[in-house]
């Protein structure tokens, strides 16, 4: 019975990167899609919200908890089929960029040192160095709570953009695996580009609990370049927001136990026991100085989950 893997009361904290979050009303792990769609199924019966949870890597939980069901997916196996990955969506984002340098297969080299999930990589297109999820996944099995279903669709029919895709515009369908077109590669090669970029993101970024980054990095124009006197900080005619906010001055500033890192101003860190509040607070702060400064309109690439 699925009702005796659901527990009351679990706190979400120990599940996010954050380290910060009020409880679940109730909580499962699902590893097989049965569980997941009986899970679903439970959630229905009941009238109940669900959340599903990944890695908690991009997440800030209220510190009210969320009052319903959340799922944490555990479908983790990784496979390999010629140059392709097949990754479960509860499998570590670092542990399929693993599989294919130790495969030698070169194209997720990019995702080396990120953390949470292939499932929320996938969801939110994630990216790093001019590489994202959506130019080497080929595509994505996905359950419809709609309509009760499993599917698999190329990743041209799933709507990627920038930080976005089908599954953040409809979350009644929820990513079980993934399947990535890779390109041989020589091992040693991409070893030492993995190993690489994970020791420059170690010397680069904060090591308290964080989110990651929690703005979308911006699209640059000349003029704002020359605003921020931010020349040769574009990529890909991106801006990066860390630059934005330490142009703002906001490096190192702290409401309650929350604090913009010293190492990366795009990220705020949970340096004294913050509250998701104390987080929140200090977010919509910099939105407004942002705003006031320089007119930007930030955006969070973190997600909320619960009542602030």
């Amino acid at each position: 019975m699925i009702e005796d893997n659901i527990k009351p009361n679990i706190n979400l904290a120990d599940y996010t990167t954050f380290k910060i979050g009020g409880p679940a009303k109730f909580f499962i792990k699902a590893q097989t899609k049965d569980e997941l769609g009986q899970a679903l199924a439970w959630a229905k019966a009941k009238n109940l919200n669900y959340f599903i949870l990944g890695g908690g890597s991009n997440l800030l939980v209220s510190d009210k908890g969320f009052d319903g069901l959340v799922i944490k997916l555990t479908n983790e196996e990784i496979e390999q089929s010629g140059n392709e990955l097949v990754a479960g969506a509860g499998a570590r984002l670092g542990e399929a960029v693993a599989w294919a340098a130790e495969a030698g297969l070169s194209g997720l080299e990019w995702a080396a040192g990120i953390p949470g999930s292939v499932g929320g990589a996938v969801r939110g297109n994630a990216g790093a160095y001019g590489g994202e999820i959506s130019q080497t996944l080929k595509a994505v099995e996905f359950f419809d709570a709609a309509t009760g279903q499993f599917t698999t669709l190329p990743t041209a029919e799933l709507a990627y953009s920038y930080r976005s895709s089908l599954f953040k515009q409809d979350t009644s369908k929820i990513i079980w695996q993934a399947t990535f077109a890779l390109q041989p590669g020589d091992k040693e090669a991409v070893s030492a580009k993995v190993n690489a970029l994970i020791a420059e993101r170690l010397a680069r970024q904060p090591h308290e609990p964080s989110a990651g980054c929690v703005f979308k990095n911006l699209m640059a124009s000349d003029d704002l370049v020359a605003k921020l006197s931010a020349a040769g900080k574009v990529k890909g005619n991106k801006l990066a927001c860390g630059l934005v906010v330490e142009s703002l001055g906001l490096k190192g500033k702290s409401v309650g136990g929350a604090k913009v890192s010293d190492e990366h101003a795009n990220f705020v860190v949970n340096y004294a026991q913050a509250s998701a509040q104390d987080v929140k607070t200090l977010v919509e702060l910099i939105k407004q100085e942002a705003k006031a400064r320089f007119n930007l309109e930030l955006e969070e690439e973190i997600q909320y989950l619960g009542l602030f």
